[in-house]
């Protein structure tokens, strides 16, 4: 489906994975309905669809590769299924309000949430240990964060660039 002119996909309900690149450059997708048991995006699955504003990802989804949702404009996502999320995951997405992570996530990769602009708040779960490297760099709208007490890595720029933040 990459660089396909498809407005909306329906998934069958058999499929269990995307591929790399799967719908990567589909620039005129802007929605796709899953089948409901998928279990894992792979890399840059989603990377460049400039019309995805919105995605309800199944229950059933428990991974998410490296820059699954590069520029892509999602505004918000739930990912409180997906326990293992990829590096630059939302890199460059001008508009992500609001995220909501798995409760049991121990790892914000590097540069996750990377240039996030938009990004003004996000609840770390208490079971966080690590931020990696420029995980959070350029988020500019970002004020304020909590970081949890399970915290045992902040790496180096996770937090670089962020102006707003106090």
């Amino acid at each position: 489906f990459r660089q396909t002119h498809f407005q909306h996909v329906k998934l069958p309900a058999s499929l269990e994975a995307l591929g790399e690149c799967a719908f990567m450059n589909a620039s005129q997708l802007e929605g796709i309905e899953f089948g409901g048991c998928e279990k894992s995006i792979g890399n840059n699955a989603f990377a460049y669809c400039h019309s995805l504003k919105h995605l309800n990802l199944p229950s059933t989804t428990d991974s998410i590769a490296h820059e699954a949702f590069k520029e892509v404009p999602l505004e918000e996502i739930d990912l409180s299924c997906v326990s293992r999320l990829g590096e630059r995951l939302f890199l460059q997405n001008k508009v992500l309000r609001r995220v909501v992570l798995h409760p049991d996530l121990e790892k914000i990769q590097e540069k996750m949430f990377s240039e996030c602009t938009a990004l003004e708040t996000i609840v770390l779960p208490a079971s966080l240990r690590q931020i990696g490297i420029s995980a959070f760099s350029y988020c500019s709208s970002l004020a304020a964060i909590e970081l949890p007490a399970s915290l045992r890595t902040l790496s180096a720029r996770a937090f670089a660039n962020c102006s707003a933040l106090k």
